[in-house]
């Protein structure tokens, strides 16, 4: 899989990473838009360094290539 960062992105009053995932669908493997919850919303226009911190721990784990099983 090829390395990615993800894309830290605030909807409503949380913060998401934004990424793509392969997952096996009915015994096809297809590429998914995921998003993955970080945290609360806080005070400010930066991103706080925890929530950046918490995403790069995220992508950690999902660079490590485990492809997610999907029955429909």
């Amino acid at each position: 899989m090829r390395e990615q960062a993800g894309q830290i992105m605030r909807h409503r009053r949380r913060y998401y990473v934004r990424y793509w995932e392969r997952r096996v669908v009915n015994g096809i493997l297809v590429r998914k838009r995921v998003n993955h919850y970080l945290g609360p919303v806080t005070p400010g226009k930066r991103i706080p360094a925890d929530i950046k911190k918490a995403a790069e721990e995220h992508m950690a784990a999902i660079m490590k290539g485990v492809i997610t099983l999907v029955r429909i």
